[in-house]
């Protein structure tokens, strides 16, 4: 029952991760408690809800940075983070870069 809850939450993040999501969306969407079922979430994939959200986030701007010509704000927006402070802080976080060192990395790799 657990897993078919986790997995339920992993297919719910991957669809809505574009939109702000809370901890109370959470409860409310699969009627539990949020802190079980992130204490349920943690023991099964090795990370909170909000860490796999965000990791979800990161990977989608990665795309998108790495696709498109669009700025990092509104990257930052498609992928449901409205600062853009915020947005380059958890990017750096996740993926040990800027943003912007982030696409001179990849225009590096895409020009050899």
């Amino acid at each position: 029952k657990s897993f078919i809850k986790v997995k339920n939450i992993i297919d719910y993040i991957n669809k809505e991760c574009h939109k702000k999501l809370t901890s109370q969306d959470i409860e409310n969407i699969f009627e539990s408690n949020y802190d079980y079922l992130n204490r349920v979430f943690h023991s099964i994939t090795g990370y909170t809800i909000l860490n796999y959200l965000n990791i979800v986030r990161i990977n989608k701007a990665k795309e998108l940075i790495e696709s498109t010509s669009m700025n990092f704000s509104e990257i930052g927006y498609l992928v449901g983070i409205d600062n853009p402070y915020y947005f380059s802080k958890l990017f750096k976080k996740y993926t040990g870069m800027t943003p912007t060192e982030y696409l001179k990395k990849t225009c590096i790799r895409s020009s050899e």
